[in-house]
């Protein structure tokens, strides 16, 4: 009897030990799988990470193919290059109707693995001119003598308006729309930057108001005359509304360098043949007019931005030269306004 339950006990217990070893068997494969699971999904991890990487090196491909001239602006144009001899495919797409360029880069790896980065840039300080319309009028004023306007300047123009006496010496593209004005974001600038002087309502600009920063905020409408006189490279005024640029007194004239943007319109007007010029990056959010009439030769240079951009110069010689000297003095405005992606998405596959 004693022999017979020894015997069902051992039994028992070399079922109860096989039992456990085949779940432990079990219990070890199901780890061997999650563990080979997780290499597999750290190895695409890691691609996928690599894959991004190499894309966003395609978007600086683009973005330095534009910077170097090599991109035709109003066109389209795809390139591959290799960067760590993977392929990568770099498109830049024509101007959206916001004047956004977009570069699509694109990297494939092993594994089937890929990535694709869409980053939309600004077509902002890029051109002599950028307008929606550019209209230029040489005939009138009290003389009654025509005058003439020479424009050395790239034009990204959709409409063009001359009268006769206007000759331009550079290219001039289409499919480039104005964008819109970020006035918040120089607001928000200005209200957190101490390098600003915040100005609360309309203003006569004085050099006093550039004493310790470079940079003014103007929460209304500006005067500029010939008082301004010299205020040192790179400066910038940023008014909510329209800023007129004239001399004070007839005759008077001046040239300063300065940055200007504004939400309204921005007026270079004569005063009885004077006349008062900004070199610099100019940028009116409704239109930038030059009102230069019977000043027998006039010299003006810079960038100019607006959906209008309206010059009168009837018996005057004009001539305006694409000119970004000034706005590069201020490489964190160039920055804000060139180099600065507003836009970045991710597609990965």
């Amino acid at each position: 009897m004693m022999r017979r339950l020894l015997n069902e006990e051992g039994g028992n217990a070399l079922v109860l030990v096989l039992g456990m070893m085949l779940l432990l068997a079990m219990m070890g494969q199901a780890a061997a799988g999650l563990a080979a699971n997780e290499l597999r999904m750290l190895g695409y991890r890691k691609e996928a990470m690599r894959a991004r990487y190499l894309a966003e090196g395609g978007v600086e491909l683009g973005r330095a193919a534009i910077h170097r001239g090599d991109y035709l602006p109003g066109t389209s144009m795809t390139m591959v290059s290799s960067i760590d001899d993977v392929p990568v495919d770099v498109q830049i797409a024509s101007p959206d109707a916001w004047g956004g360029i977009t570069i699509v880069a694109g990297a494939a790896l092993e594994r089937g693995v890929k990535q694709t980065l869409r980053a939309r840039l600004d077509a902002r300080a890029r051109f002599g001119v950028l307008a929606h319309r550019l209209e230029v009028c040489t005939a009138g004023g009290q003389s009654g003598t025509p005058g003439s306007c020479l424009l050395v300047s790239s034009l990204a123009v959709e409409q063009l308006g001359t009268d006769a006496g206007v000759t331009i010496q550079g290219s001039h593209y289409r499919g480039f729309k104005v964008s819109c004005l970020e006035m918040d974001f120089f607001r928000r600038l200005a209200n957190s930057d101490p390098g600003w002087r915040v100005v609360p309502g309309n203003a006569r600009l004085e050099p006093a108001h550039f004493s310790g920063c470079q940079r003014v905020w103007v929460e209304g409408d500006v005067l500029i005359d010939e008082s301004l006189g010299d205020i040192g490279p790179g400066r910038l005024l940023v008014a909510t509304g329209s800023v007129t640029v004239a001399p004070s007194t007839a005759g008077g004239s001046g040239s300063t360098a300065l940055n200007v943007i504004c939400s309204g319109d921005l007026l270079l007007a004569a005063n009885q043949g004077g006349f008062v010029s900004l070199e610099g990056y100019l940028r009116a959010g409704r239109s930038l007019q030059v009102l230069a009439p019977d000043m027998q030769s006039l010299e003006l240079a810079g960038l100019w931005e607006s959906p209008l951009v309206r010059v009168e110069c009837p018996g005057t010689t004009l001539v305006f030269r694409e000119e970004g000297a000034n706005l590069r003095a201020d490489a964190q405005l160039l920055g804000w306004l060139a180099d600065s992606l507003v836009g970045y998405v991710e597609t990965p596959f």
